[in-house]
């Protein structure tokens, strides 16, 4: 994705760069939940209207709509983009969003069930973050060049089915998704 400033980390999706190399052992070593931030925060206000074209990246993202010329603030949870959109935002609207790290999911009724201030969403968010420690790490590695769904599925000691069921079971993408945005950074 190119945006890479800390080294080792994109800025733009909390996604962990890690030299090909290295191979499948050490990242899966080197790569825990503790070692990577599970969101970062970014703000937009356009000055204008203006539309935004959205390319996937496997991350979601919770949204905080504030407008000021209604006072009316929104939130919204961003679903899997597995194709270019464009996205309108009208002058007046400010967006904070929250990335959340890839293969994240966070559900936008849990933050409906609260009454959560737009103001308190960064120090909830955290503790409503559902992450698999396991998934992550295979999905890190989808991303890198040369490894497989079959080769990681084997070194996982299941099959490629049931690697997908378990995608399934936590409401992300298949594995071959999370492949082809690695090959298309």
């Amino acid at each position: 994705c190119g945006g890479v400033t800390v080294p080792g980390i994109c800025h733009l999706c909390a996604r962990w760069k890690i030299p090909t190399a290295w191979g499948i052992q050490a990242i899966m070593t080197l790569i825990k939940p503790d070692n990577a931030p599970r969101f970062r925060r970014w703000s937009f206000a356009p000055e204008a209207d203006e539309v935004s074209l959205v390319v996937p990246d496997g991350c979601i993202d919770l949204l905080v709509f504030s407008c000021r010329n209604t006072d009316r603030t929104v939130i919204h949870v961003t679903d899997w983009d597995f194709s270019p959109r464009l996205v309108k935002v009208t002058a007046g609207t400010e967006i904070t969003g929250y990335r959340l790290r890839p293969g994240t999911v966070l559900a936008l009724s849990e933050f409906e069930h609260e009454d959560f201030a737009a103001s308190s969403v960064e120090s909830a968010i955290d503790g409503m973050i559902k992450q698999d420690d396991e998934i992550s790490e295979i999905i890190d590695a989808l991303c890198l060049p040369g490894n497989s769904i079959s080769g990681l599925a084997k070194q996982q000691g299941v099959s490629e089915r049931t690697l997908q069921r378990h995608f399934k079971g936590l409401s992300l993408p298949k594995p071959s998704f999370w492949r082809q945005l690695g090959r298309a950074r």
